[in-house]
């Protein structure tokens, strides 16, 4: 599935929430001018997948460069979640947007917060389709064809989507236009610090998944040892983007 195709539902699904925001405050529709400059590209495994490095380590990177307070212990934890959030959010407005089926249920709330990396792992070689069967939301793709409760405009690009592993989509939406829609909203909200990371959690959170029992999460002891890792992580010549 190409950009072109997530966008061709993201650019409406924009649309849709500008409106509910132009309605819930009509004063503030101004769309935030300010651009968004992502993190730095820090991949967390090498070029052979073998070795991953920390995402705890790199993120406590990221907070001391940009100067972000890192005081609650959970707060990479409460980053994966939101990312979690907003990208089962982003699926279930596709489905809505597509299909002709009132009141789709949303996958069950422990599934969504649930971050545990061997939980996660075995969902993302699953397409969406296999998901919403396994949690009885949705009937098989054939069913709902045969049912014709697809819109007629919407056909191909939803056997697509459902056809789609949940990597893929994941790694499509962070494409989107959409994503960069959300993190406009948490800059608006939260500042840019706040959006960087979020970003950076975003763009690494497959790896995370599929890599991150690889190797031990550092335990720093100090503030001083957490910022002695760029030798490890060999950011001397990383530019931002």
């Amino acid at each position: 599935m190409s950009k072109s195709i997530i966008n061709s539902f993201s650019n409406e699904l924009i649309e849709k929430e500008n409106n509910k925001a132009i309605k819930t405050n009509p004063q503030n529709n101004e769309e935030n001018s300010l651009n968004f400059q992502s993190a730095d590209i820090l991949d967390l495994i090498d070029e052979n997948k073998e070795k991953i490095i920390s995402l705890y380590s790199k993120y406590k990177y990221l907070c001391h460069k940009y100067g972000v307070e890192n005081n609650r212990k959970n707060r990479i934890d409460i980053l994966l979640k939101k990312v979690k959030i907003k990208i089962f959010k982003s699926i279930h407005e596709v489905l809505k947007y597509c299909l002709n089926i009132n009141n789709i249920k949303r996958l069950p709330q422990n599934f969504i917060i649930n971050i545990r990396i061997e939980f996660n792992r075995q969902y993302l070689e699953k397409t969406i389709e296999e998901i919403y069967l396994k949690f009885s939301i949705l009937p098989s793709l054939e069913n709902i064809i045969n049912n014709n409760n697809i819109l007629k405009d919407k056909k191909e690009i939803f056997i697509i989507f459902m056809k789609s592993k949940l990597k893929e989509i994941i790694n499509i939406y962070l494409v989107s236009d959409l994503f960069v829609l959300h993190k406009k909203r948490i800059e608006k909200k939260s500042g840019i610090n706040e959006t960087i990371l979020f970003d950076f959690v975003a763009n690494n959170i497959v790896d995370y998944f599929l890599y991150g029992n690889k190797s031990t999460m550092e335990k720093i002891k100090t503030e001083k040892d957490s910022f002695i890792i760029n030798d490890e992580l060999n950011l001397e010549d990383k530019n931002t983007i």
